[in-house]
């Protein structure tokens, strides 16, 4: 009977051949990342145009609108719209009520496709307050449709202070 020599060869380059193949995978994606603005729309700081009495909803107020052309129909649907306001070095974000003017007032905000409606009302219905254009405004526009994990979820920005989202969403105040 013959012995075959080449069995052990044969042997050892199937296994380390099984080992090659089987060793290289497909890589996994990384880990997800913190977050950045890769999506996130904001606006310079800017007066809004003089605002004229308007009536919404009933009621009595004075109102302006700042043109934000890449406020589009997904963004109002999924997103999330911010709105602050600024005078002087005060940041605050609208909707905001004061006491300015003699009589509690609000001073909100409506967003609107390619456009964010500004309104400031009286509470006790006596009409309007006018809008300074001594106030700067500011918009952020984040879309939806973030994907979010156990480990990673979006806040809600709504309930963050102004520095608090620049900082997360890393946007230079």
């Amino acid at each position: 009977m013959k012995k075959n020599t080449l069995t052990p060869f044969y042997f050892l380059s199937t296994i380390l051949l099984t080992f090659i193949f089987l060793g290289c995978s497909k890589p996994e994606d990384g880990a997800i990342g913190p977050a950045g603005t890769a999506n996130v729309i904001y606006s310079n700081w800017e007066s809004a145009p003089t605002a004229t009495p308007t009536t919404i909803d009933g009621t009595n107020g004075n109102a302006t609108s700042i043109t934000v052309t890449k406020l589009n129909q997904d963004i109002l649907d999924k997103g999330t719209v911010l709105v602050y306001g600024k005078f002087a070095t005060t940041v605050f974000a609208l909707p905001y009520v004061s006491t300015a003017g003699g009589s509690a007032n609000t001073l909100t905000y409506f967003p609107e496709l390619n456009n964010i409606k500004l309104f400031r009302f009286k509470h006790d219905g006596s009409g309007g307050v006018s809008i300074s254009t001594s106030v700067q405004f500011r918009y952020i526009l984040i879309p939806g449709g973030i994907v979010t994990t156990g480990k990673q979820t979006q806040p809600d920005f709504k309930r963050m202070a102004y520095s608090e989202v620049c900082k997360y969403l890393k946007i230079q105040e």
